[in-house]
């Protein structure tokens, strides 16, 4: 049963860009690439902190977003937003 829900899955959406994208590139067609990948740089102590201090909230947010943060930003004076 898993055997047969497993042969139908499609590849990723990422490692077909990929694919092709190596593919293109092999005829020498000039790709960008804007994927961020790894940091070249060592992420700052207090945003690992943050992390491992947050990493048990791991569940989308409602579609709607946070009524919190939507009542803020609707009543923000606008000479706060430039």
């Amino acid at each position: 049963m898993l055997k047969n829900i497993v042969k139908g899955l499609e590849p990723s959406s990422t490692l077909k860009i990929n694919e092709i994208s190596r593919k293109l590139e092999d005829k020498g067609e000039k790709i960008f690439k804007f994927g961020f990948g790894q940091s070249p740089f060592q992420i700052p102590t207090d945003i690992v902190n943050a992390l491992k201090d947050n990493a048990h909230q791991n569940k989308y947010l409602p579609m709607q977003g946070l009524n919190a943060v939507s009542y803020t930003h609707l009543t923000l004076p606008t000479s706060d937003l430039v």
